[in-house]
């Protein structure tokens, strides 16, 4: 049975994330300040044709835990100190001969993100979306990294960074929807 590579990029991709498309207004209201990584959820779907009819379909659900960090905003820009986590999960397989399902396997996914520290600009577009021209703050996982942004959402002391993806890097496509969530510090 063919061993399977583990999706690591979808908590990068909490950071490097899908581009929005609004008209620019360059407001910062409520984001500037320090915000306590509180964690993130991932879930990802990743197909790939292997040829000779047949298809790989893995799907990958994940809840960080063990966070820490912050990410400080400021009206242009975004510091990242000492965020880390760890992820405790299994990514399920399923293959398909033409069309039919035949075969699954599911595969322990384990490992821990040290504490690291990034710098990132960023522009707001809209009110609701912001912009990473660099591709996010985690690019250096990623050469290929563009541009790219994401939704936030403001509610008293909390916020929430949601980005949805494809990825058809190495031919395969993938779908990404990854939430973090975050609270000012005080």
């Amino acid at each position: 049975m063919r061993k399977i590579r583990p999706f690591l990029m979808p908590i990068a991709c909490l950071l490097i994330v899908c581009a929005c498309k609004k008209s620019d207004s360059h407001t910062t209201q409520g984001l500037p300040g320090t915000w306590i990584f509180l964690g993130a959820t991932v879930h990802s779907q990743t197909t790939a044709d292997e040829g000779g009819g047949v298809t790989l379909m893995s799907t990958t659900n994940l809840v960080t835990k063990n966070n820490v960090g912050t990410i400080s905003f400021k009206t242009d820009s975004m510091v990242v100190s000492g965020l880390g986590y760890s992820v405790d999960t299994s990514i399920i397989a399923y293959f398909y001969y033409n069309h039919v399902l035949y075969d699954s396997v599911q595969q322990p996914l384990n490992y821990t993100i040290q504490p690291t520290s990034a710098n990132a600009k960023y522009s707001v577009i809209g009110s609701d979306s912001l912009y990473l021209p660099s591709g996010g703050l985690l690019s250096q996982l990623d050469s290929s990294s563009t541009g790219r942004g994401c939704k936030y959402q403001l509610m008293g002391d909390s916020l929430t960074l949601t980005e949805n993806g494809i990825d058809t890097t190495g031919g395969a496509q993938t779908l990404i929807q990854a939430v973090m969530s975050l609270k000012r510090q005080k």
